[in-house]
């Protein structure tokens, strides 16, 4: 079975979430607003442009949120889910980590740490659906 298999409105509550945060850093980084500084986002998160961390984000979000939607239509929807978690996790762990090394960064991190956290249950679950249409055959005919 290659179709949202487990807590599909986990999946698209994480989906949804990505998509808004993405959305609301880069309408920040594009109205001039600094919405990452040093202090609570740490000398990682800040060597790139907020757009460059924004834009991923999006990219992210947008190709989990496609493999939610296309769920089943296409065999491998699944691979965009897992793709799309497995970016957006990768950013907040990223980001959680670098938090951590700043001298305000605890909240951020403990956020990003959690977000990272679910993402990485969602990411499990797709790689589960994954397995399944890797493993299944139709035959046609």
């Amino acid at each position: 079975m290659y179709n949202l298999s487990r807590y599909r409105q986990a999946q698209v509550c994480f989906a949804a979430l990505a998509m808004f945060y993405g959305v609301a850093f880069f309408a920040a980084s594009h109205a001039g607003i600094n919405a990452m500084d040093g202090d609570s986002y740490g000398a990682l998160a800040v060597s790139a442009p907020i757009k460059a961390w924004s834009t991923a984000q999006l990219a992210g979000a947008f190709v989990l949120s496609m493999g939610i939607v296309l769920n089943g239509r296409w065999r491998w929807s699944c691979a965009a889910r897992l793709a799309g978690a497995l970016i957006v996790v990768g950013l907040v762990s990223v980001l959680s980590w670098s938090a951590f090394q700043a001298p305000k960064g605890w909240p951020v991190g403990v956020f990003c740490l959690g977000f990272a956290g679910f993402g990485a249950i969602v990411a499990g679950w797709n790689m589960v659906d994954l397995a399944g249409a890797i493993r299944w055959r139709r035959r046609d005919g």
